[in-house]
């Protein structure tokens, strides 16, 4: 409900990956923006959109995605850590 309300409200949800100097920029660069919060939450996130997915046009690579699960870890610069699969180019909305 706190993201929807926010989403709502014209704010975003980012949702990243990348290796342990990556991540770190990021956060480094997303603290700059006065972003409202960073964090990193464990639990399953339902895959709800896969932009690569080759029902909206063969000349899509088809790349498997799935639900992400968010487990609790010191990974990094967050407390949480997973394994999130995206193709080139693409976007995958998830929900909890």
């Amino acid at each position: 409900m706190q993201y929807e309300t926010a989403l709502k409200s014209d704010k975003f949800l980012v949702i990243g990956h990348g290796t342990s100097n990556e991540v770190a920029k990021a956060k480094r660069i997303i603290e700059t923006t006065g972003a409202a919060q960073i964090a990193a939450h464990p639990g399953t996130g339902k895959l709800r959109f896969n932009s690569d997915w080759q029902g909206y046009s063969d000349n899509f690579e088809g790349h498997w995605s799935s639900n992400v699960v968010t487990e609790p870890s010191e990974c990094d610069v967050f407390p949480c850590r997973s394994a999130l699969y995206i193709g080139p180019y693409s976007v995958l909305i998830f929900s909890q």
